[in-house]
């Protein structure tokens, strides 16, 4: 996504079969003070909503990035705070989308793996 990302995600298969978001955060974070890394996600963030806002709604990874902005928007707080160890891998279950609904964006669970 971001050559300066300071979090790297993967798609891979839960036990249950279904699909999953792994979230490694980068070393050279992991290694910055509580404050630097609560600056450097901040950037992140302001970065994200920037190419965001900048894709035309037709463009296909638009919905991508819109489940990228939500799950790093979920986890700024703790991150900000220290609460996450960020040497362990993070799942996200991917709930199946809902069909009654136009939104592309599907329901999240965040658990740690």
């Amino acid at each position: 996504m971001h050559d300066n990302a300071p979090i790297k995600f993967t798609l891979g298969n839960t036990d249950k079969g279904g699909r999953a978001l792994i979230l490694m955060f980068e070393e050279a974070f992991q290694a910055l003070s509580t404050e630097q890394q609560k600056a450097a996600f901040k950037a992140y963030l302001a970065t994200l909503t920037h190419d965001l806002e900048s894709l035309p709604d037709s463009d296909p990874n638009k919905a991508g990035m819109a489940v990228i902005f939500q799950v790093c928007s979920e986890l700024e707080p703790h991150i900000s705070k220290g609460e996450i160890p960020l040497d362990q891998p993070l799942t996200i279950e991917l709930g199946e989308p809902d069909t009654t609904s136009s939104s592309s964006v599907a329901t999240i669970d965040l658990t740690q793996h």
